[in-house]
């Protein structure tokens, strides 16, 4: 929620990214070229997560 109020008010940014898409298509212009990073941003976090979780419990994070 604070994320929300420090971010979404001022700068006109939305952290759902379903509806920061959506107002996208519909408005179209330049705010559709900036679309692939709500798509991106999502699969590049999880993949380094992953990295990280294999870094710090060495391949043992399956339930061992």
């Amino acid at each position: 929620m604070l994320a929300g109020a420090m971010i979404g008010d001022s700068e006109g940014g939305g952290l759902n990214p379903a509806r920061s898409i959506a107002a996208a298509m519909i408005e179209g212009g330049e705010s559709i070229l900036h679309v692939w990073l709500f798509v991106a941003a999502p699969l590049v976090g999880g993949a380094l997560a992953g990295l990280a979780v294999r870094g710090v419990c060495g391949g043992r994070a399956r339930g061992q």
